[in-house]
Order: structure tokens, then C-alpha cells, then sequence
């Protein structure tokens, strides 16, 4: 026999605690939404208070007097669905240089719970009396006007020839090519072209519509004139369209070392132009250029003109040499120079330490420190500096020798003096024997003097010769020997 599983439900204290907990969760949120309604509604009023007191500000920032401040709120909306404003207490007070503005905004909140459900507050600001504001029909005629100008190029025709047009707008402008042109280009102002109508792109500053186009400058008769028969083969040249003048310049422009006559247009149209043309001093190698012409001689034949065109005589330099010659101790740097005729150049001149440059010259030029300038090359030419031994010191001296004769009695006083002064003098007073003077110096030369007299007291001795009594003396003769000879009495002293 099969025994049946047990089986359990939800019981009845399971539902009733669930009910509880379900009334809990309603009545907590009804209480919620009751609160919640009260704080939206006196947001809502809050939010459009604030902006009903400032719209009063703003109109008192443009015109700060009371009477048309009150007007201006009359005219304003004040109810609301829930309430209704009302701005009051209005005041304009002069403050010092400046209008100090109050207003209050009421209204009613039927949510609270006094007696009293107004609520209110108050807002103020201060205009200074310098403040100043456009009106609308002020701001729109104070939009910059910009200038659209044109600029149409050979064979091409722009109408209007400008405009002028508000900030940030476009305009339109009629492009169309003469007779006998061909290929029309417009650019421009950010534009584009549909048809011959160019409209330009958003204006923000002044800008330039410009065209061109291609003439067609085919000689059809072969009369070497592109002219009214060209443009209208077979046609009488009386018929309005065919009326036709090229206008073109031909500018004549010469180079430095060439010439060219003359010097402006000598003809006009299409027609073919000559110029004489040619050298000056100092150049070479004569070329002419443009207007697709030849060169015979001193003649320039352009071809024939169908554009403004620039013939151009150029020509190179006469090329000289300039060379050095440095004196002893001396370099030139660069040694030798090619110059162009008319031109100069810089040397820079170097010395050893054991001369001295005294100068440069050649070229006609100038010498600035180390750096010598040419004049203005014309011709070969040559550069020559000069030096001299630099200084340098050096050591001499003046040896005397003494021979005596007969008895003890040999004294006798020296003086030895150089020329240049600047070397001190030496001397020797009552001695006897050998004497030396020496000296050190950077003269290049010295001239000594030796004069010896008998000694001062007892023991003098006879001068009985001195030779030399003077002496050149150089860095490579440094010294000297002097004889000198005394004795006793001169009877003494040998023959």
C-alpha cells in the first residue's frame, strides 16, 4: 500500500504579517508625498519670485527711475497656477555717482500652517550713472560694413565693381569675358562660379573678387599684328564687336652694368617694340631677355605682344684679382681674392709675436685693427703690409780692466752712463782692480760712456789712459772691454 508525501501551504499568520508590513509601506509613502508636494509647490514659487524680482533689476539697470520701473512691472505677468506676485516697494535712491535699486516680491504659500502664509523677499543692486545700453535698432546699425572690392584682369569684366556688405553675409557679382578671351578663372572671398554669376562665401573681413582669363593671340592673317582681324576674320572692322585695341605695356628694365633706350614703352598695342641696348664700364657678357624677342648687335626685337611683358638686359662682371705681399712675420688672409668690378674686399692681416706690423697698403684701401678694406675694385691690384722687429730685452755690460804701475798709490773713481736714459748708471768710487757694469734692456740699441778720474783721498792714483771712452752696444755685440792703465806719478806710466 502507497503512503502519501506531506504537503504545507502559507498560513494564515503569514498573510497577516505580510498585510501589516504592505499598510506600512503605503501609509510611510503617502506621508512622504504629503511632505513632498509642499516642498515642490514653495520651490517652484521660490524659482519664479527670484526671476520676477530680477527681471525688475535688469529693467533698472537700463533705466533706473522709479516711475518707469513701476510701469514696466505693470506690465508684467504675476499669476502663476499656484499663486500669485506682487512686486512692491520699489526705490531708486542716488547714491554717490551711482543709482541704488531695491524692489520686494510677495506672495502667497497656502501650504503653511500660521495664520500668516505670506512669504517675501527682497533684491538690490547699484547702476553706476555712467552705464550706457544700445537699443536694438542702435546694435543692428553698428554691424560692420565690409568691402567686397574687385579686381578683373585682362579680357574679363566684374559688376559691381565693389560692394558693401553687413558681417557675416554674401553678395553676388556678374563675371563675363571680352572678345577674343577665353578660359574665365574666378577666385575670391571664398565664392564659387555658376554660370557668369560668382557668389562670394560668408563675409567676415575685406576681401578681393579677382578674374582672369586667356586672350587668344592667334595671328590668323599672318600680318605679325594680333589686332581687330584676328578676333574677327572676314568681318568689317566698323562692326560694334570687333572693335578691338590690344592694350599692352612692354617695361624696359636694365641691370646694373647695362643700358637700354629707351626707357619706357616706345610703342603700344600688339605691335613689336625695339630697344637699343649695351654695356657699361666694368661688365661683360651682354644678355637680353622677354617679350619673345632676338638680339641683333645692340639691337632687341621683341615678337609680337599679345600680354604686358618686361624685357630684361643682364650682364656679369668684370672679374679682377687682388694679391698680397706680406713682410717678414706677416700673413694675409685670404692671400689672393677674385672680386667682381665695382666690389671690395676684406683682409685680415696676422702677425708673428717677434715683429711688428707698421702697415698695409695697395688697393686703396683702409686698415682697421687687423682687418684691411679695398676701395672699390676697378682693376688688378696688389696688397703690401710692412713689419718691423718687435722688441725684446736683452743683456749687456761695460767690463774695465786696470793696469797699474809703480807703487801702491792706485785709486781711482769710475762712471759709466747708457743712452737711453731709462738704463741706470753704475759707478766705482776709490777702488782699485777690475770693474763690471752691467744692464738688461729692450732698446735696440745702447750708447755707453766711461769716464774715470783719480780717487777721491790719499792713495790716488795717475790716470794714464782710457780707452774706449764710449761704446754701441746691441743685442748682438752685448758688451764691452775698457782698458784702463794708472800709476803712481805719471812719470810712471808707460810709454
Amino acid at each position: 500500500m502507497q503512503s502519501r508525501s506531506k504537503e504545507r501551504g502559507v498560513g494564515l499568520v503569514e498573510v497577516l504579517i505580510g498585510a501589516l508590513i504592505l499598510a506600512f509601506a503605503v501609509t510611510g509613502t503617502a506621508v512622504l508625498l504629503g511632505d513632498w508636494v509642499p516642498t515642490v509647490n514653495d520651490s517652484s514659487n521660490r524659482t519664479q519670485a527670484i526671476n520676477r524680482n530680477t527681471s525688475v533689476m535688469e529693467i533698472a539697470r537700463f533705466s533706473p527711475d522709479q516711475a518707469a520701473i513701476v510701469g514696466e512691472v505693470a506690465t508684467m505677468e504675476m499669476n502663476s497656477p499656484a499663486t500669485t506676485f506682487t512686486i512692491t516697494n520699489v526705490s531708486v535712491v542716488d547714491n554717490d555717482g551711482a543709482d541704488d535699486v531695491s524692489a520686494k516680491v510677495v506672495w502667497t504659500d497656502p501650504y503653511l500652517t500660521s495664520d500668516n502664509k505670506e512669504r517675501s523677499f527682497t533684491l538690490s543692486t547699484s547702476v553706476p550713472d555712467d552705464d550706457e545700453y544700445l537699443g536694438l535698432a542702435d546694435l543692428v546699425s553698428n554691424v560692420p560694413q565690409i568691402t567686397v572690392s574687385t579686381n578683373a584682369g585682362s579680357g574679363t569684366v566684374i559688376s559691381p565693381s565693389s560692394q558693401e556688405v553687413l558681417y557675416g553675409s554674401s553678395v553676388e557679382f556678374d563675371v563675363n569675358l571680352q572678345l577674343g578671351y577665353y578660359d574665365l578663372v574666378v577666385f575670391g572671398c571664398n565664392g564659387t562660379l555658376s554660370g557668369s554669376v560668382y557668389t562670394t562665401g560668408t563675409i567676415v573681413s575685406n576681401c578681393t573678387v579677382e578674374s582672369s582669363a586667356t586672350l587668344d593671340t592667334t595671328d590668323t592673317d599672318d600680318d605679325g599684328v594680333y589686332d581687330w582681324q584676328d578676333v574677327c576674320p572676314g568681318q568689317d572692322d566698323n562692326s560694334s564687336e570687333c572693335q578691338f585695341t590690344p592694350s599692352y605695356v612692354v617695361t624696359p628694365t636694365a641691370e646694373p652694368g647695362t643700358s637700354i633706350s629707351p626707357t619706357s614703352d616706345p610703342g603700344s598695342g600688339s605691335a613689336v617694340r625695339t630697344f637699343t641696348v649695351g654695356l657699361t664700364t666694368g661688365y661683360q657678357n651682354l644678355s637680353v631677355d622677354g617679350c619673345g624677342g632676338t638680339l641683333s648687335g645692340n639691337t632687341y626685337t621683341t615678337g609680337v605682344i599679345n600680354q604686358d611683358c618686361t624685357v630684361t638686359v643682364t650682364a656679369d662682371p668684370l672679374i679682377y684679382t687682388v694679391s698680397t705681399s706680406a713682410g717678414s712675420g706677416s700673413t694675409f688672409s685670404p692671400e689672393t681674392a677674385q672680386v667682381p668690378y665695382g666690389g671690395s674686399r676684406q683682409f685680415t692681416v696676422s702677425v708673428d709675436a717677434d715683429y711688428v706690423l707698421t702697415g698695409v697698403s695697395g688697393c686703396s684701401g683702409q686698415l682697421n685693427g687687423s682687418v684691411y678694406t679695398t676701395g672699390v675694385i676697378t682693376s688688378d691690384c696688389n696688397l703690401t703690409s710692412t713689419t718691423e722687429p718687435a722688441a725684446q730685452d736683452w743683456s749687456g755690460s761695460v767690463n774695465i780692466s786696470q793696469a797699474h804701475y809703480g807703487g801702491s798709490q792706485n785709486k781711482f773713481t769710475v762712471n759709466v752712463t747708457f743712452n737711453p736714459g731709462s738704463i741706470a748708471s753704475c759707478s766705482r768710487v776709490n777702488s782699485s782692480g777690475n770693474f763690471s757694469c752691467g744692464f738688461t734692456t729692450d732698446a735696440t740699441s745702447v750708447t755707453a760712456t766711461i769716464s774715470v778720474q783719480t780717487g777721491g783721498g790719499s792713495g790716488n792714483a795717475t790716470i794714464c789712459s782710457v780707452s774706449p771712452t764710449t761704446a754701441m752696444l746691441d743685442s748682438e755685440n752685448s758688451s764691452v772691454s775698457v782698458s784702463l792703465i794708472t800709476a803712481k806719478t805719471s812719470s810712471d806710466c808707460p810709454p
